[in-house]
């Protein structure tokens, strides 16, 4: 009886459970690089929008109009949630100069 040459289902079962493996952690790797890139991306904007509010005070005399009355810009960033939980930032930012 001649002898057939191929794969059994065993061996075929493996190499899909090595593949599948394999897959997944290539999916992890790509999610993690993925959070990565959305961190540094919301880090970046949030940088942006302090620098914005910065520059906004400092071409003003230090004070952000559009707010009522006009608050000055450290006053601001120390009572409002959104820049109190940067201070450190915005030190660093403004130590720069």
């Amino acid at each position: 009886m001649p002898r057939r040459s191929g794969f059994t289902l065993l061996e075929l079962l493996v190499a899909v459970a090595i593949l599948a493996v394999l897959a997944g952690l290539v999916m992890a790797a790509v999610q993690k690089a993925r959070m990565a890139a959305l961190l540094t991306s919301s880090q970046n904007n949030l940088r942006q929008l302090i620098l914005g509010t910065h520059q906004l005070a400092v071409d003003r005399d230090g004070m952000v109009k559009g707010l009522t009355p006009a608050v000055p810009f450290k006053q601001l960033y120390k009572e409002t949630t959104i820049f109190g939980g940067v201070r450190s930032l915005l030190h660093a930012l403004t130590d720069a100069r």
